[in-house]
């Protein structure tokens, strides 16, 4: 979990359950049957839990004064300190990836091609542990030294990708639970839910503002082969690639 910085977003997430069952995901193989026999939170007591639990933290983290209709800036600049604190830690791991899809959440702008993508997660979940399966039979079978490195690093940046785009999926689900529970009270007034919308905004902005560039050069290894796995480059293709080329032939 310390590779991954979740507890440094616990508070905003909640409890994440997806590396407990990431062992089961692995073991089903290449022809390991249907993940949906993996357990799931989605439709289980804990997902509730977990709902309801984080709703009462992040309605505490909102100093909003009911009574007289306003937030306490004081006590909300001092709140971000904090978010902003967590959001600095988490960035120096790998969860830095999953602040995209917090802030999304927080800031209510997930759209509905991506919700589509997320109830299509399992099924996806399931092709990323086939191909890691693949490259780990062609690592096994024994490769040119070159061509053993790409290998690897591409079954690193593909395992690691997979545990974050696990993470998310099970963070999008959760926090719009919690969003929806957090903005549709019945028991508050318009205002206060308008001051609920804006604080949210405010803390998904921090999370936005923290996102960095994935591309630059200048990133840690384990970030680059993780993105490089997300957008499907593989190093052996383009080791290939470059071995295919026409070589320059010297006279």
């Amino acid at each position: 979990m310390g590779m991954f910085g979740i507890e440094h977003l616990e508070d905003y997430i909640g409890s994440i359950t997806f590396l407990k069952h990431l062992p089961i995901f692995l073991g089903t193989g290449v022809n390991g049957g249907n993940l949906s026999q993996v357990p799931t939170e989605k439709d289980g007591q804990m997902t509730n839990d977990h709902v309801r639990t984080l709703t009462s933290k992040l309605l505490q983290r909102m100093p909003i004064n009911v009574d007289k209709d306003c937030i306490d800036q004081k006590n909300w600049r001092s709140e971000k300190r904090k978010i902003e604190h967590d959001v600095e830690a988490i960035s120096k791991t790998l969860g830095v990836m999953l602040l995209d899809t917090t802030s999304a959440a927080y800031l209510c702008t997930q759209s509905s091609k991506e919700m589509g993508v997320r109830l299509r997660g399992n099924s996806h979940l399931q092709s990323m542990v086939q191909e890691i399966m693949r490259l780990q039979d062609k690592l096994d079978r024994g490769w040119s030294n070159p061509l053993y490195e790409a290998q690897e690093e591409d079954i690193v940046g593909k395992i690691l990708w997979t545990c974050l785009h696990g993470i998310c999926l099970e963070i999008e689900e959760v926090l719009e639970k919690v969003v929806h529970c957090v903005l549709n009270d019945s028991l508050i007034s318009p205002k206060v839910q308008g001051m609920r919308t804006k604080l949210l905004q405010e803390m998904g902005n921090i999370f936005k503002s923290a996102v960095p560039d994935f591309q630059g050069d200048d990133q840690p290894y384990l970030w680059q082969v993780t993105y490089n796995a997300k957008l499907g480059i593989l190093r052996q293709q383009l080791y290939n690639d470059e071995q295919e080329k026409p070589q320059e032939h010297k006279f």
